[in-house]
């Protein structure tokens, strides 16, 4: 498999937990897939959440209706929103969708997300 692919649900994401790291994210880069039956169903709505408990969850970035992914093999990076302070850093960073793909569906899928960032 060469792409992430959740189910067809609202409110889809996916976590990362960098266990004993914590990360100062400042951008994040997202590929579409390389599949063209796959490639309609675009990741165009999403927020990258941060957290150092798993339950409390900050808003780190807010996309809506960013058709820059929408074909197959489109790379984008995108600079985190929200201004976080020189020591804010996350064990958790998550991706969660928060409206319909390209395709009109609940699928969120990508072929890579990379975050960058400090790591202490």
């Amino acid at each position: 498999v060469h792409y992430f692919c959740s189910d067809d649900k609202e409110g889809s994401w996916l976590k990362y937990n960098f266990k004993n790291k914590k990360i100062h994210p400042t951008h994040y880069s997202i590929k579409s897939t390389q599949y063209f039956f796959k490639s309609k169903c675009n990741l165009i709505n999403w927020f990258i959440e941060g957290s150092n408990n798993d339950n409390d969850w900050i808003l780190l970035d807010n996309r809506n209706k960013v058709y820059d992914l929408d074909g197959t093999n489109l790379v984008q990076t995108f600079i985190i929103q929200k201004e976080l302070k020189p020591n804010e850093f996350f064990q958790y960073i998550r991706i969660r969708s928060t409206g319909l793909d390209s395709a009109g569906c609940n699928h969120m899928l990508f072929s890579a997300l990379e975050y960058y960032g400090s790591i202490i």
